[in-house]
């Protein structure tokens, strides 16, 4: 097949959804497909541009059976839900040009992948696919406009009404919708997607890459950051956001001040990182420690650090969002410590299959109860749950598999509903 995914992130960022849509382009180029990307230069977590990359023109990589378009993006310096969504409409300008460049050029797409969020991000797959007859997929991987409503980001009304509009056109309008958890497959079938239109696409994890790693590798990384042989790490790694509710956790690092052998270290970049370095000076914590994200290559090293894996996320974004970090914990078989309310598919997994330990949002006592709890008791089961439950359910090949078949069938039943004159390309 030809393939076109859209997305303003992409690889080389390391967290978020920038890391998976990478590793989808390059896994189905590697099955033999063409695939075409059109993404803003790297910027994420950090909102700023990464170093060899260029933000001033746009920009076009080949590899193999993959071809990246860079357009240029407005990266804003203070990220508001304003600045957000001008950045968002920049792109979405400046890919204007790609677009209309790869609509007039041949052979066609037979599929278009538009990543969500942002919102934006559906329009223009959606109107080359009603032109040229392709197969339009839209894949959730944060249901970002009820997260804006419920985490107060955009506050009018009249914005977001237009926006959950919207929404719900190209979710009604999609020939396929994928999502990464049963909480956003219930609120998107309510939102008017077909249940026979949907598909499960969860994030997924490269099992022979990310696995656990000897203790002399952990011992190495244990001396760069300065941490004792013997002490416990407590290993917040990702994007220091709004979302995560992360002021919790320092809350509770001043709970558990007087554990001098227990060190909490927050690995990662993002739009909150220098509140939370400063409400940990003003409070004077010995016991906190910063550091920038790791390399990709030393993520396995990293994960296999961690004594407790805190997967902090606010109260309103409970079944929203599902923590692309939690699939890396499971796969090096570490003990998550999940914050979510019950009820809400997240809770749900970690409950039923037993692979972690699930707290109360937003509430610092019971979470610094529950460190003390998991770092003073034996959960080895739980951790051997986790790291079976990765290999059974998160390998990358058996899921990205399944979504391959799930596309040609959807593809062959929209060849059979369509003259033969429509039909670019036989599968």
């Amino acid at each position: 097949m030809h393939i076109l995914l859209y997305s303003y992130n992409f690889s080389p960022e390391k967290a978020g959804i920038g890391k998976y849509n990478g590793e989808l382009a390059i896994w189905l180029a590697q099955q033999g497909h063409q695939v075409d990307v059109i993404t803003a230069p790297p910027y994420y977590p950090e909102w700023q541009v990464h170093a060899n990359y260029s933000n001033d023109k746009w920009r076009v990589e080949h590899s193999a059976n993959l071809t990246v378009y860079r357009c240029p993006m407005y990266v804003p310096k203070h990220v508001t839900g304003k600045t957000r969504l001008l950045s968002e409409l920049s792109f979405t300008c400046s890919s204007f040009l790609v677009w209309l460049r790869l609509s007039l050029s041949k052979p066609r797409y037979d599929l278009v992948i538009a990543i969500y969020p942002p919102i934006s991000s559906g329009l223009f797959p959606y109107l080359y696919s009603r032109i040229f007859k392709s197969t339009f997929v839209f894949h959730v991987q944060d249901l970002q406009v009820d997260a804006a409503a419920q985490l107060g980001i955009i506050k009018s009304s009249f914005l977001l009404n237009i926006l959950k509009r919207f929404e719900r056109f190209l979710l009604r309008k999609a020939d396929l919708v994928c999502s990464i958890s049963e909480g956003m497959k219930g609120k998107l079938v309510e939102k008017g997607v077909p249940p026979e239109n949907y598909c499960m696409l969860e994030n997924w994890v490269d099992l022979d890459f990310i696995k656990p790693q000897p203790f002399i590798k952990t011992f190495r990384l244990r001396n760069e950051l300065g941490i004792k042989e013997f002490d416990k790490v407590i290993l917040y790694s990702g994007n220091l956001g709004e979302k995560q509710g992360l002021e919790i956790v320092l809350q509770a690092a001043a709970l558990l001040a007087e554990r001098k052998e227990w060190r909490f270290i927050f690995c990662g970049d993002g739009v909150a990182k220098a509140k939370l370095v400063k409400m940990a000076a003003d409070l004077e914590l010995t016991n906190v420690h910063f550091c920038p994200l790791f390399p990709y290559e030393r993520l396995p090293e990293l994960l296999s650090l961690g004594d407790l894996h805190l997967v902090p996320q606010k109260r309103a974004a409970a079944d929203l969002v599902l923590p692309s970090k939690l699939t890396g914990i499971l796969a090096v078989g570490g003990l998550a410590m999940v914050s979510a309310e019950k009820g809400t598919s997240l809770f749900n997994t970690i409950q039923q299959n037993n692979i972690g330990i699930v707290v109360e949002p937003e509430d610092c006592q019971t979470l610094a109860d529950a460190i003390v709890t998991a770092l003073t008791g034996d959960f080895s089961i739980q951790k051997n749950n986790a790291f079976q439950y990765a290999q059974l359910y998160l390998n990358k090949d058996l899921i990205l598999g399944k979504f391959e078949d799930r596309v040609y069938q959807i593809k062959n039943l929209k060849s059979k509903e369509l003259p033969a004159v429509c039909l670019h390309h036989n599968l």
